[in-house]
């Protein structure tokens, strides 16, 4: 999760570049950070189910 979090400071900061030097990146950056924030989402969800289960067994 950490990398994935890393991923979108860097997409985050890709994005203001772009729209002030490039803005003909923005749309393919926005679908980038796009998938990577539902990337991270779905790693959360996973985490949880996994300590949730980790619960049930101890």
């Amino acid at each position: 999760m950490a990398q994935l979090t890393a991923d979108l400071a860097r997409l985050d900061d890709d994005l203001a570049n772009a729209a002030v030097n490039d803005p003909k990146k923005l749309e393919g950056l926005t679908r980038a950070r796009a998938k990577a924030q539902t990337d991270l989402d779905q790693a959360e969800v996973d985490w949880i189910a996994a300590e949730e289960a980790l619960a049930e067994v101890s």
